[in-house]
């Protein structure tokens, strides 16, 4: 007792030893008052028992319990938990996870999921990976000795860590890899926390930190359940999107931000939602829906962003009457300003790329005021974001599969297409296909580009017969190159947000051959629906082996990733947002 009020003398529990509690009378409900909660404390052998939970062990400890008035149950958790579906209302597990490698972890934490109660909360404690391997370098792994007794035993330092860290352990954790876990188990809200800390005030005032000199914790929530098809056929919103002022809606060339615009805009409006589209001029407004113009196209990366955006949001604000929500697809997040206008409106907004210093400080400064209810457009996306302080919710792009004609019969040529630019690095492509004796076309974006002698560098390396720059071309010409190309080069190293051209590719049935770069090991299916390489030697080998993948099951994937299921999950996103459940 005396120990943890050293820790933190204001912790804002009475937490009772077993010791004192022998020597008088003993009421549960003075510690633990009945708060009609369903509580599970996952895990708990004998040191971490408490007090108006129901512990769960795999363990007999039913008489050990009895004797100190716990509730106790007997289970093996990885059988599943014994109980129904949204019947609980919290769930410790501290000290447990680590306990299983990482494909039962999953399983358990997914049964988990399946018994909280929409919006019931996980806490997990786990050893802290870094914390502990850096006391081991800084020579301090023996200070860990009063918590683990084979810490205390060990020989030296190196026995100590193996001990601490992998002794009876499935797996080890870092705070990045628990929440994308919790992220892939359908889990949201996630975040660390202190040890003395917990969105629950039932968790902070029942419980007590398990190891809290070597833990971190990780708190998450079970979501809203999804709108029902149904439901959302019923339910019509008056929805704006607010795209970019550098192209037209759609666009005339390849932009695929507004590609997705565009997509969205006609799916939302085939649904029956009334749709207001805020686009540059030229931009073409949804069969149904209606066009605001926000200025002139602007065609160029050597603008003043910020101020177009700015620019653009005069016009947003006086066309907002009688939107139910509001959905920016901008950079600076101009559209929360619209709360100025109408409060109750609700905001939300996809990122389709990283936050740099000027639209992360635009996002900090609107989050300390209202909720983001910020989208990514990949896990891998969300992860970024969330180490930057910022919830998300994903929402994979989508393309429209009627657009994009299958074709098996593949050309002899290799296809780089995207932005002729360092962070696209055609210049990559370029070299795989030299070294493995391959031809390739370079198409491509050549004016939205902020380094001009880059282009000129590539141009420099093409031969204009095995290895063709062709450049800019039409939707149309696009579509061909993708569906006769031999196989899809993507040698991104900038940290790819999604990759869209990996759908589209997908989609004609062409194979993209990819380096292992931010999202796109989530769209590719490595081996199957293309490749994901780990160096360029590897890019190499597959263009030389390309012929092993089966065209169809390109497509099949591609179907994943279509208009319909985006907008879907938009739509469920807006109806969480609108309902209360915001981020």
């Amino acid at each position: 007792m005396q120990r943890f009020n050293e820790v933190d003398s204001k912790y804002p529990v009475e937490i009772v030893d077993k010791e004192v509690m022998e020597l008088g009378p003993f009421t549960v409900s003075k510690y633990a008052p009945a708060d009609g909660l369903t509580k599970l404390n996952i895990g708990s052998f004998t040191n971490m028992y408490h007090y108006g939970w129901i512990n769960v062990d795999a363990h007999d400890l039913d008489k050990w319990a009895k004797s100190f008035s716990f509730r106790f149950e007997k289970s093996n958790v990885l059988k599943g938990l014994n109980y129904p579906s949204n019947s609980v209302d919290l769930i410790l597990a501290s000290h447990f996870l680590e306990h299983l490698d990482r494909s039962d972890g999953e399983t358990f934490l997914k049964d988990c999921s399946r018994v909280l109660k929409s919006g019931g909360l996980i806490r997990l404690a786990v050893p802290d990976t870094v914390l502990i391997c850096q006391r081991y370098l800084k020579g301090q792994i023996k200070e860990f000795g009063q918590v683990n007794v084979g810490v205390e035993e060990a020989s030296d330092d190196a026995e100590a860590l193996f001990r601490l860290l992998f002794s009876g352990h499935g797996t080890l954790y870092d705070s990045k890899s628990l929440k994308a876990t919790l992220r892939r188990t359908g889990f949201v809200d996630i975040k660390s926390k202190l040890p003395f800390e917990s969105q629950s005030k039932v968790i902070q005032n029942q419980t007590l930190p398990s190891f809290p000199s070597l833990s971190f914790y990780v708190e998450a929530r079970k979501p809203k359940p999804e709108i029902t098809i149904t439901e959302m056929k019923n339910r019509k919103l008056n929805i704006g999107l607010l795209s970019t002022r550098f192209f037209g809606v759609p666009p005339s060339g390849y932009s695929g931000l507004e590609q997705i615009v565009w997509n969205l805009a006609c799916e939302l409006d085939k649904m029956g939602h009334k749709v207001t589209l805020f686009a540059p001029k030229g931009s073409v407004a949804p069969p149904h829906g209606k066009l605001v113009e926000t200025g002139e196209a602007l065609h160029s990366t050597e603008v003043d962003w910020f101020k177009a955006e700015q620019d653009a949001y005069w016009t947003v604000k006086d066309n907002i009457g009688d939107l139910d929500i509001l959905h920016g697809h901008n950079w600076f997040g101009f559209e929360y300003l619209a709360k100025l206008e109408k409060p109750q409106l609700k905001i939300t907004h996809t990122h389709h790329g990283g936050l740099n210093r000027l639209n992360l400080a635009s996002l900090a400064g609107v989050k300390r005021l209202y909720k983001l209810n910020l989208v990514a457009i990949s896990d891998w996306m969300a992860d970024v974001y969330a180490s930057q302080g910022f919830a998300s919710r994903r929402c994979y792009n989508g393309v429209d599969l009627s657009a994009y004609q299958f074709q098996e019969e593949k050309g002899e040529r290799f296809l780089f297409l995207g932005r002729v630019a360092p962070s696209k690095a055609p210049h990559i492509a370029i070299e795989a296909a030299k070294r493995a004796g391959a031809c390739l076309d370079i198409v491509g974006a050549t004016s939205f580009v902020s380094d001009s002698d880059y282009v000129d560098r590539v141009k420099q390396l093409c031969d204009g017969e095995k290895i063709r720059f062709v450049g800019e071309v039409n939707h149309s010409t696009k579509l061909d190159y993708l569906r006769n190309a031999k196989g899809l080069l993507i040698p991104s190293t900038f940290g790819e947000p999604f990759g869209l051209i990996s759908i589209e590719a997908m989609a004609c049935g062409t194979a993209p051959i990819a380096l292992n770069d931010g999202a796109l090991k989530e769209i590719i299916i490595n081996d199957e629906s293309g490749y994901i390489c780990n160096t360029v030697d590897e890019m190499v080998f597959r263009m030389k082996n390309i012929g092993s993948i089966n065209h169809k099951k390109c497509r099949r994937r591609a179907q994943c990733f279509s208009t319909k299921k985006m907008t879907l999950q938009y739509v469920n996103r807006y109806q969480n947002i609108l309902d209360g459940f915001e981020w």
